[in-house]
């Protein structure tokens, strides 16, 4: 930016940010330096740029600014590097916290290169040479108007930069959501049938691969047709809702479990073998079938069927040991219902 710049040029220049307008009428600043001649001086050398633009108040030690500073509420802060009660690095840092709205300037004649980055690191944004800015008006009239002008951009930046964190969380909640409706079953919250397929598939490449066992279940619930056809379709999704919220409480959380269709269902017992799955899916069974389903005025007693195939060298692909454990459960149908039948696989010949 040309040295030259006038006040009216300086009024003119366009925001680089949209809703950023450059700063107008009078800029409250607050001057702290321990010489008063230099406070004057300043004072004089803001008249003489022409521009009416600041109320400036002034103080000579740190200790009278916080008062000021809550007073005030400026848009910039003056401060002298040498200061009689305080390090200067030291109170930026505290103005920097406190009041993280207003401008930081350091003017001082004992600068050097190294004290210069240290205040800007402590939040000045920027350091200017008193004999320097003294004898040029418009250089400190420019130096104040750029570094309000600074302080507003940055604050826009980051009220942008937080609206978009935002935004990109709610983003993602959705994408969240989305991905879960995808993949969940609506009514019980349970995987649906197409993604636990694809899941069995990865747990039977990892089964493969680490030599650990693996058991699926297919489970059905009892004369579930009689619950909608004596008392309605929604009793009979509430009790879906209540056999799926009992499983899901019974399950570890390396296990995973899919609705499958209608009233059946579909659980993946991951390093489990037929024993174990077993065992398990009776203590499941027999929590099933002492627990009361509510239904308005009404109680129902309901039991299920459970068809376990662990996964052997013959049981093949996911299709295949679905089909197998589908067979043990139709067993169990067969046999009476609300009791547990097992595949064991056969030995392996190698």
């Amino acid at each position: 930016m040309p040295d030259n710049l006038s006040p009216a040029c300086l009024d003119s220049v366009q925001p680089s940010m949209d809703g950023v307008e450059p700063p107008s009428g009078k800029l409250r600043v607050l001057l702290i330096d321990a010489n008063a001649a230099d406070r004057q001086a300043v004072r004089h050398t803001l008249a003489q740029a022409g521009s009416p633009r600041y109320d400036v108040q002034e103080c000579g030690q740190i200790a009278d600014a916080w008062p000021l500073l809550v007073h005030l509420r400026p848009d910039a802060v003056i401060l002298e590097s040498r200061l009689p009660d305080g390090d200067f690095v030291a109170a930026l840092e505290r103005l920097a916290r406190e009041h993280p709205d207003a401008a930081l300037l350091v003017l001082t004649r004992h600068g050097d290169e190294k004290t210069a980055v240290r205040a800007m690191k402590a939040g000045a944004v920027d350091y200017l040479l008193k004999d320097q800015a003294l004898a040029d008006p418009m250089h400190l009239d420019w130096a104040i108007f750029t570094a309000v002008y600074t302080k507003r951009l940055e604050r826009e930046n980051a009220r942008l930069l937080e609206a978009l964190r935002e935004r990109n969380r709610e983003l993602e909640e959705l994408n969240r959501k989305l991905w879960e409706l995808s993949l969940t079953d609506d009514l019980t919250g349970f995987f649906n049938r197409r993604y636990i397929t694809s899941r069995l598939e990865e747990e039977l490449a990892r089964s493969i691969r680490y030599r650990v066992p693996l058991s699926v279940v297919m489970v059905d619930l009892d004369n579930f047709k009689q619950v909608n056809d004596r008392h309605g379709h929604q009793a009979g999704d509430q009790v879906l809702k209540d056999v799926a919220n009992l499983f899901r409480g019974s399950l570890r959380d390396t296990d995973l479990a899919g609705r499958y269709g209608g009233e059946e269902f579909l659980l993946i017992l991951t390093n489990t073998d037929v024993l174990g799955a077993e065992a398990f899916c009776n203590r499941l069974r027999s929590r099933l079938e002492r627990h009361p389903m509510a239904l308005a005025e009404h109680t129902l007693q309901l039991t299920a069927s459970f068809g376990i195939a662990e996964y052997g060298p013959e049981s093949g692909t996911a299709e295949e040991i679905i089909r197998l454990a589908d067979q043990h459960l139709y067993a169990a149908k067969a046999q009476g219902r609300n009791r547990v039948v097992a595949a064991v696989p056969k030995p392996s010949l190698n």
